[in-house]
């Protein structure tokens, strides 16, 4: 029995870096525009990409729009232990996403669309030889990502004030492949395998208010999406207990309550400055608990706790920055600064979903020759600020010092039909 208790909460251990959902995964926004300007962009929420940010400023929007944005994060990781001597820099992998939007009017004061994003994904992928110090040359591998789409609308009530919404349908996925210790000796020797998706429902509301042509205010609220995941857990150690190597499970993820308020400042026809705060309630997600379809797995976990995953993690706040400068009225030169914090606590850091604070740079450029099409390009670069975990400090964080950076180039196209 004692054997079988070490295993399950191993598998448990195992199972809790595959849920961690913090900032190192969320890039907060869409669009090469908005992003160019640090994602300081509810209170501007001028382009497509006011479907993430503040639906209200759809009603900016002139005519027929149809936009497409295409991203590439660039995320680089470094793990370095030394009492095991490990000094590994993951592997460069490439997560694309991006997003498709149509908008149309109604009325002079309805504004009607449809869109599709990714504003959530991210992973990370290790050399095994290069932990192999850990215990082997297992799999390390993580990918998580989260695919919005629905109907969105504006009403402009005047011309100082407009209201808008978006219906967020979430389809999700996540993967994990790593070792874990089954024998409870401190080196790893089994592979494990985590693979479900998911569907959830949400709101995104938001009003823009301009009291004068040079200032306006933004604020918008998106609603909890709870993420329903399924999918099939693989340990063949668990055969050593009776049970099968795989077993289904369920397990409900939330992504918080968000909430960001931001102004836009245009003090003559070449420049606008944009601020934004923009806070997450992540203390919402406590603990997580998952269901297992197997009755050996689910009694393992359940006498052990080990269905039940504990996060703690504390509210975070953004503060964002933006600028743009109008070089004439074809070139638009960006930039723009936030900080990130980790909701994250160190009780659970780990090299397959680093959960870090970022100190985050963008640049950006918007080119509109006059004709039906514009393009904007961006690039973020986010830098992260290494945490170190002392060795024998926690019992579910990996020790060590972790470390992330990323690179994100992007593009937007945008063609207006009434042009």
């Amino acid at each position: 029995m004692n054997k079988m208790r070490t295993r399950a909460v191993l598998l448990s251990i195992l199972l809790i870096p595959a849920l961690l959902l913090g900032n190192g995964l969320n890039l907060n926004g869409v669009g090469s525009k908005s992003i160019g300007m640090g994602g300081a962009f509810v209170g501007l929420a001028d382009d497509f990409s006011a479907v993430f940010f503040n639906p209200a400023g759809l009603s900016q929007l002139k005519g027929t729009n149809f936009s497409f944005y295409f991203t590439d994060v660039i995320p680089t990781a470094t793990y370095k232990l030394d009492m095991a001597g490990i000094d590994a820099t993951s592997k460069t992998n490439h997560y694309i996403s991006g997003a498709l939007a149509a908008f149309f009017d109604v009325s002079e004061k309805i504004k009607l669309g449809f869109y599709a994003d990714i504003p959530s994904g991210l992973g990370a992928e290790w050399d095994g030889k290069d932990l192999a110090n850990l215990g082997g040359n297992f799999l390390w591998m993580s990918k998580i990502g989260i695919f919005n789409f629905g109907p969105a609308i504006s009403f402009k009530a005047s011309e100082k004030f407009a209201i808008g919404a978006t219906v967020n349908i979430a389809y999700g996925i996540m993967e994990m492949q790593r070792p874990v210790d089954a024998d409870g000796n401190g080196t790893m020797d089994a592979q494990y395998v985590d693979d479900g998706h998911g569907t959830g429902l949400g709101f995104t509301i938001g009003m823009l208010f301009k009291p004068s042509p040079k200032f306006q205010i933004g604020l918008t609220v998106k609603t909890e999406n709870k993420v329903g995941f399924s999918g099939t857990a693989n340990a063949p150690l668990m055969q050593q207990m009776g049970a099968p190597a795989d077993s289904d499970f369920d397990r409900d993820i939330t992504w918080p309550i968000w909430v960001g308020g931001g102004i836009a400042f245009m003090p003559n026809d070449k420049l606008t400055f944009t601020a934004d705060v923009q806070w997450t309630q992540w203390s919402k997600i406590d603990h997580i608990m998952t269901k297992y379809a197997d009755a050996t797995w689910a009694f393992a976990m359940g006498q052990m706790g080990g269905d039940k995953m504990p996060f703690h993690w504390e509210d975070a706040l953004q503060i964002r920055f933006g600028a743009q400068y109008k070089l004439n009225e074809t070139i638009a030169l960006r930039a723009g600064y936030y900080n990130d914090p980790t909701p994250g606590v160190d009780e659970t850091a780990n090299i397959l979903l680093p959960q870090l604070s970022y100190n985050v740079i963008t640049v950006g450029m918007g080119f509109n020759a006059g004709g039906p099409f514009s393009f904007d390009f961006s690039l973020e670069y986010l830098m992260g600020k290494d945490l170190e975990i002392p060795v024998g400090t926690y019992a579910h964080a990996m020790p060590g010092i972790h470390g992330m950076t990323m690179i994100v180039p992007n593009i937007a196209v945008h063609y207006n039909l009434s042009k």
